[in-house]
């Protein structure tokens, strides 16, 4: 029993992980990392910049923090060097693939029961997108 606890386990952990695309994309959408590129700003004064309440932005950077893309010092925040790779701003950001996730990657798998049904009695098709997005997801 302790065994298929475990898996069970380890299933639902993976279930949660949807979350984080969409987190993800909206702090990027947001403008966080590019707000704070060059600059350091005190959480109220980042909080006019997003126009949310401090509150709540503390609690959308607190899993910045956690991935240490961010640092929060005495209610001052601040990129890292990795955080740096999420700015426009930056020669090298990873905001393109970023975006091709949210609008490809994360749509596909939204729909991919969709898709499935849809296509079930015609395989050759299902097999080609899927081939298709795959190779995307590489580039």
């Amino acid at each position: 029993m302790v065994i298929y606890m475990n898996r069970v386990n380890e299933i639902m952990r993976n279930m949660k992980g949807y979350s984080f695309p969409y987190y993800f994309t909206t702090i990027c959408n947001l403008g966080f990392f590019d707000i704070l590129f060059d600059t350091t700003l005190s959480l109220s004064q980042m909080a006019k910049k997003v126009s949310l309440s401090e509150a709540l932005l503390f609690r959308l950077l607190r899993p910045l923090c956690a991935l240490k893309l961010i640092t929060i010092d005495d209610s001052f925040v601040s990129l890292t060097e990795e955080g740096k790779l999420f700015c426009a701003k930056n020669e090298m950001n990873f905001l393109p693939k970023i975006k091709f996730h949210e609008k490809e990657g994360m749509i596909f798998w939204q729909k991919f029961e969709e898709k499935i049904r849809t296509v079930q009695n015609n395989q050759e098709e299902y097999s080609n997108r899927f081939i298709e997005f795959s190779e995307n997801v590489q580039r």
